[in-house]
């Protein structure tokens, strides 16, 4: 029921009527907090402004891992319960 977990969010924020405090936290969230945080992060670890924060590169590397591994068992279950329409 991911599709559930997806418009989560979204749903939070809308109001009726719609407000114009609940577009510009949608958007907020959605759109410029992501971006913000996508540029600001690799463009100073580039630039040396970040510090000596090697730890950084270390939780990077577990929530990819964890990722991975919580994606994969997501797959394979899926696999397992998967019925054909057509047998």
């Amino acid at each position: 029921y991911i599709t559930v977990f997806a418009r989560y969010p979204r749903s939070i924020y809308q109001t009726e009527p719609a407000s114009v405090a609940g577009g510009v936290i949608l958007f907020a969230f959605t759109f410029v907090l992501p971006i913000l945080v996508a540029v600001t992060v690799p463009a100073r670890v580039l630039l040396g402004t970040l510090g000596n924060q090697s730890w950084l590169a270390g939780i990077a590397l577990a929530a990819a891992v964890i990722g991975l591994v919580i994606s994969r068992m997501i797959f394979t279950w899926s696999l397992r319960s998967y019925r054909s329409a057509s047998s």
